[in-house]
């Protein structure tokens, strides 16, 4: 029995409230189609621990404690190293990959963290127009990538620093090229080689223009539109891929996370474990008790657990928890300085809502700081912590709440249904495509 295509497009750090008010005004004309035949849901859950490991989370339907990603460099298990993610050496597969021996085509275009899949039907193409793809793009068949680069160019690069007007101008027309290239790429893939019965493709471009362009509303209106054009562009994409698949088929339009301010607090995160006294010296000499994981933003936290670490202090069990009790009462005791208002928004222990015991992939807490409009100091009653932001220009981060657009027959629900955790898509597209 056939079943109408499935294509699934992301967004790539859109924010949700704006891609939504966006589509019902007409501006967006695309997803506002979408919107009013379908539903639409916030995309939000505690397996979302940032932008790091949110597409892994929503193709291949594990928690960051089971596919291991989280920031851009990961824990190594057994060793207090760190090592950046390597989507060749996961061994976390897409959903698409339980399609292989079905006689189901993919076309497969930059979906992040992910790995290409022998022995599927159809074409994948990773690392081509990405966000900030790692190493030379890769394809299934392995050829395919040449073909790529000969009819639409090679990868094009992206800035995300707040610069000048005239350096604007120049990302946005980078940006701008790699949106059409995709969909060019996408369309002509459909009308060659299709018709497939899963498509996937994620607009990386969205990304960049977040970081760039979005957090000026209200301050700089016409650069805040800069990432509105963007998103149009990727409207019109949208499209015209819907367009040539042709037959009525089943559409996800995904954002895995949002934008927000602040600025980077890896001083904060440190300087917490350093000046309460967790973090003592370096922590191989085995005399810390909690140590802090490398993160510009979202503070990652790390108990020093016996057997566990090669080095470990801390025994499992009420040990364990009293520690993060304690850790805890000092994240909430903390606030900024000048204006006495929490540092800290949000703790997430891993233990207790990702797992049912200490991880051995994660971090064992995950903080996330307040959004500031500059950077700031933190105060506790024991110290000052933090200092000036270092390595990024921009005053800007991520959200952990994306959005899901789903319209089409197989997607019985319409209107707005609150939130849906990512981590249950992948489930539901396998379902329409068996």
């Amino acid at each position: 029995m056939s079943c109408p295509p499935l294509v699934v497009v992301g967004l790539d750090a859109s924010a949700p409230e704006r891609l939504v008010e966006q589509g019902r005004r007409g501006n967006m004309p695309v997803l506002g189609s979408l919107l009013e035949r379908g539903s639409h849901a916030r995309l939000a859950g505690p397996e979302i621990l940032g932008p790091h490991g949110s597409w892994l989370t929503i193709f291949s339907g594990k928690t960051p404690a089971e596919h291991g990603v989280y920031a851009s460099s990961l824990l190594v298990p057994g060793t207090y190293e760190t090592r950046r993610f390597d989507v060749v050496a996961s061994a976390v597969q897409p959903f698409w990959e339980r399609l292989r021996g079905t006689g189901r085509r993919v076309a497969i275009v930059d979906a992040p963290e992910t790995q290409l899949v022998e022995g599927l039907e159809g074409f994948q193409l990773s690392g081509w127009g990405e966000h900030q793809p790692e190493g030379r793009p890769r394809s299934e068949p392995r050829d395919f990538v040449n073909e790529v680069d000969r009819r639409y160019g090679r990868s094009i690069r992206s800035s995300e620093g707040q610069r000048g007007r005239l350096w604007d101008r120049f990302v946005l027309k980078r940006l701008l090229q790699r949106v059409r290239r995709k969909g060019a790429l996408i369309c002509d893939l459909v009308v060659e080689r299709g018709p497939f019965d899963l498509i996937v493709a994620v607009f990386g471009a969205s990304h960049a223009a977040a970081h760039r362009f979005a957090t000026w509303e209200g301050r700089d209106d016409r650069t805040a539109a800069l990432a509105l054009s963007i998103e149009l562009a990727i409207d019109e994409e949208i499209g015209r891929i819907l367009g040539v698949v042709g037959a009525p088929a089943d559409v996800a339009i995904l954002s895995n996370v949002g934008i927000r301010n602040g600025y980077p607090t890896d001083a904060l995160t440190r300087g917490f474990c350093e000046q309460l006294g967790y973090q003592r010296g370096p922590v191989e000499s085995g005399e810390s008790t909690v140590f802090c994981l490398p993160s510009k933003y979202t503070g990652f936290l790390r108990v020093n657990l016996r057997d566990r670490e090669p080095r470990g202090e801390v025994e499992r069990g009420s040990e364990y928890g009293l520690l993060l009790d304690k850790v805890e009462e000092d994240l909430r005791a903390l606030t900024w300085e000048g204006t006495r208002e929490p540092a800290v928004e949000s703790i997430l222990r891993t233990a207790t809502v990702l797992g049912d015991g200490p991880p051995d992939l994660i971090p064992d807490v995950v903080v996330e700081w307040g959004s500031t409009e500059r950077p700031l100091r933190a105060v506790h009653p024991r110290a000052r912590i933090g200092g000036a932001p270092r390595g990024s220009p921009r005053g800007n981060h991520h959200s952990k709440t994306g959005l899901a657009i789903l319209a089409g027959d197989g997607f019985e629900e319409r209107g707005d249904l609150g939130t849906i955790r990512p981590v249950t898509l992948a489930e539901r597209f396998l379902h329409l495509l068996r």
